[in-house]
């Protein structure tokens, strides 16, 4: 029978019948053996909102372009990318100014961009160069940033184009010049490199120019199309540049609280393909120019991260994207060896399933299968909270999942340390319905509480056998009444009560001697 916990209470022993607050029930936690609604298996799907991670597992697809210098790291991502390439461009390591408007060009030519000191050819580029034999060479920048003698060495190489100009703004519009037609720019502040190139992959994807703002200012003789987007919030692009644009053309503006909330909400504004990212270090500019051509080449975006963790607007976007392939710019300084080993057991999104196979719980992703993962496992959320939340075979829970082997046979799961008050959360609205009245609710909580309060700490069934507990299957009006009665218990001279009941008996029940052995009150 099912335990609906019916209180019938005489004034005799509801004399002795007390409320009292459990310090236990408020602050313990409780692991549940998952069947009722799962039956026995030997495969269950599992889908993720927002982020979980296995650690250890290596689940998520993750490469670096790193090396020991930022030359090495471009040179890395251009071996990856390009073999022999028709174009190279090339810019100034330090001058972000006039790079910042280069990466839609070099997609546009479908060339690598590598770094350059300003009065020699660096060695390690020159020997990229070498090794890829293009036919053309782009200089972008006047002489000051790439300088002639350099000009001079990369003539051995190929034919020398130069785009210049008296400012970095010059720069942009000769570099937009040459994009030849376009129906949407994109502006961006030339005072800072981050939100240039976290639109850049984008930019280049669709062949739209980066044109630079300055401190409320915008060129006159910029070519502005019918369509602008504009990045960054009013302190990077004023809201004085965002009227004169106005004038001529429909303008949108993606902002955000920091460069690492600006990046992310390009994701999210534009819909952006995320099933891969490009990571570099929001403090870096050359691993993410370097890097941004390789995004646009392979259609993905760049995310801004800080060296050892995920800004919080970063990670959300991850999880909602459902990212499970990571592509990290930059040596272990710019991004971590522990943030790329995080990242490496991440669990994000839908389609993937548990599967028994050969004695081992094997981990699949659209029916491919990604890990071996031993006779058990667990899955962690980031962060414990109702925003994380994984779904076995349709029906979500909170918390950590471990997933073992049952008679050999079947994919069994415990949904391991439930916070005790989000558990009965869980139960209440399966034990009587969430419309029936508020005191009647309270009262129904308050004796689950009591059933099940002194297993704290251990693991239960979610069938009749113990309690139905359905999970993150929470209604509003049985949580608040779960959180209206908190802590509280019933208890008889003292001692917790059984608190158990059949959920219909017609109208009569069995003799308590006749159930116990005895008489219970």
């Amino acid at each position: 029978m099912k335990k609906m916990k019916l209180l019938l209470l005489s004034s005799v022993t509801a004399a002795a019948l007390m409320f009292t607050q459990s310090a236990q029930a408020a602050d313990k936690t409780i692991s549940v053996k998952l069947s009722n609604y799962l039956g026995n298996k030997s495969s269950v799907d599992v889908s993720i909102t927002g982020a979980y991670e296995i650690p250890g597992s290596g689940i998520a697809a993750t490469e670096r372009y790193g090396g020991a210098t930022r030359f090495d790291v471009a040179n890395n991502v251009a071996s990856v990318g390009w073999t022999n390439p028709s174009t190279v461009v090339i810019v100034n390591r330090d001058a972000f100014a006039d790079a910042l408007s280069a990466t839609p060009l070099a997609k546009k030519y479908d060339a690598p961009i590598l770094l350059t000191d300003a009065g020699t050819l660096t060695a390690k580029t020159e020997t990229q160069i070498a090794k890829m034999k293009p036919d053309n060479i782009l200089i972008i920048g006047g002489t000051t940033s790439v300088s002639k003698n350099v000009e001079n060495t990369l003539k051995k190489y190929g034919a020398i184009n130069r785009i210049g100009g008296a400012n970095r703004y010059d720069v942009s519009k000769n570099i937009a010049s040459r994009m030849g037609s376009y129906n949407q720019a994109i502006v961006a502040t030339g005072q800072v490199f981050s939100d240039a190139l976290s639109i850049a992959p984008y930019a280049a994807m669709n062949g739209y120019p980066i044109l630079l703002s300055g401190n409320n200012t915008i060129r006159s003789d910029y070519n502005i199309p019918s369509k602008v987007t504009i990045v960054g919030g009013p302190v990077s692009v004023s809201t004085g540049v965002e009227n004169t644009l106005k004038k001529k053309a429909a303008v949108t503006r993606i902002g955000g609280a920091n460069r690492y909330e600006v990046s992310a909400n390009i994701v999210n504004t534009l819909n952006m393909n995320a099933s891969k990212v490009f990571m570099s270090n929001g403090t870096t500019f050359a691993d993410a120019l370097a890097g941004s051509v390789l995004a646009a080449k392979q259609k993905h975006p760049l995310l801004l991260v800080q060296a050892g963790s995920l800004p919080t607007p970063v990670a959300d976007v991850v999880a909602k994207k459902g990212t499970q392939s990571f592509a990290l710019l930059g040596g272990t300084t710019s991004i971590t060896d522990s943030l790329k080993n995080s990242l490496a057991d991440m669990l994000t999104g839908d389609g993937y399933s548990v599967k028994l196979s050969s004695g081992k719980l094997v981990l699949y992703k659209n029916n491919k299968a990604v890990k071996t993962l031993g006779t058990s496992f667990t899955a962690s959320p980031k962060k414990y909270s109702t925003s994380n939340s994984i779904s076995i075979n349709g029906r979500p829970y909170l918390g950590k999942m471990k997933f073992t082997i049952e008679s050999n046979k079947y994919v069994r799961p415990i949904n391991e340390n439930i916070p005790f008050e989000d558990y009965l959360k869980g139960v209440v609205p399966h034990e009587m319905p969430a419309s029936w009245q508020t005191e009647a609710l309270k009262a129904q909580a308050v004796a689950a509480r009591t059933y099940s309060v002194g297993s704290a700490g251990k693991v239960v069934a979610d069938t009749q056998a113990f309690q139905v507990y359905g999970g993150y299957d929470w209604n509003s009006k049985t949580s608040s009444v779960v959180n209206a009665t908190k802590g509280q218990v019933l208890k008889h001279n003292g001692n917790l009560i059984s608190a158990v009941y059949s959920s219909s008996n017609g109208g009569y029940t069995e003799a308590s001697a006749e159930v116990w052995g005895g008489n219970v009150p």
